[in-house]
Order: C-alpha cells, then structure tokens, then sequence
C-alpha cells in the first residue's frame, strides 16, 4: 500500500513539474490522473492570477520611471500600499467600510496625482502617514449582537 502510494505520488510530482516547466505556447502534455489534472487546472489559475499582478506592477513601475517621480514616488507608492493594507486590517470583514475606505484612498490619490511640489507632497505624505498611524492605532471594530449590545473586537496590535 505504501509504496503504491509513493508511486502516485511521484507520477503526481511528475505531472505537475512537467506541466509548469512547459512553455507557455506549448500544449499541455495529458495528465496520468485526475487529481494531476486538477492540480494542473489549480495551477494555471494561480498563474494567470499572478500574472496579472505582475502586469499591473510592472506597468505601475514603468509609469514611475516614465513620469520621473524618484523616491519621492517610491514613497507616496509605499504610503499608498501602506494605507490600502491598513485599511484591510482595520476593518476587516466590514465590506461597507472597506469600500468606503478604498474610495476615500483612492480619491483622495487621484485629487493629488499630478502635484509636481515636493514641499508639497512632502506635507502629504506627511499627512497620509498620520491617517494611517490614526487608522492602525484608534479604531476599533465594533459588531452588533443583539439591539442595545455592541461587541468590541480589538486588534491584536491595539492589546
């Protein structure tokens, strides 16, 4: 039994590496099992998901490098990510207040997009750096149990 099990194991192993070292044009070799077929299946998924993050990195990239932004870009990128990757902590499975929040973000990157002062995104950097300290540091997630009973749910980072 056992080694009938390392032997699927290692065809399964077999499948799955010859199916990733496959050039991306190429057509798939068939698999020896089901479950490599599904393992396949899963891994494409994950890949065209990755890809398309790196597309959208490297474009986000390139457009740095295109409009000259310097670290000054690097770091208004950073506080940007910072306060998106907060805001996902913070309110945490509340979609109405992650949705609001990306909105406000996302606005607030935009109205400001085109400042060429670096005084000036100096102060807002400065100033997105508050908010997030603001956001990390004071809200609490509060959830509904009954009518008149609201159940705090602090962060462990607030403990």
């Amino acid at each position: 039994m056992e080694d009938q099990l390392r032997l699927c194991t290692l065809q399964l192993l077999t499948d799955y590496l010859e199916y990733c070292t496959q050039r991306p044009s190429s057509t798939p070799n068939p698999t020896s099992s089901l479950e490599a077929t599904v393992m396949c299946s899963i891994a494409s998924q994950v890949q065209k998901c990755y890809q398309l993050s790196w597309t959208c990195y490297r474009q986000l990239a390139a457009t740095v490098r295109r409009h000259g932004w310097g670290v000054g870009g690097a770091k208004v990128l950073h506080l940007f990510k910072t306060l998106h990757r907060t805001r996902q902590q913070v309110f945490k499975n509340n979609t109405r207040a992650l949705e609001a929040a990306r909105i406000k973000i996302n606005i607030n990157n935009n109205n400001n997009k085109n400042e060429a002062s670096p005084k000036k995104i100096k102060e807002l950097i400065k100033t997105g750096s508050s908010v997030e300290l603001l956001f990390r540091t004071s809200i609490i997630q509060g959830i509904h149990t009954n009518h008149s009973t609201l159940k705090l749910v602090p962060r462990k980072y607030l403990l």
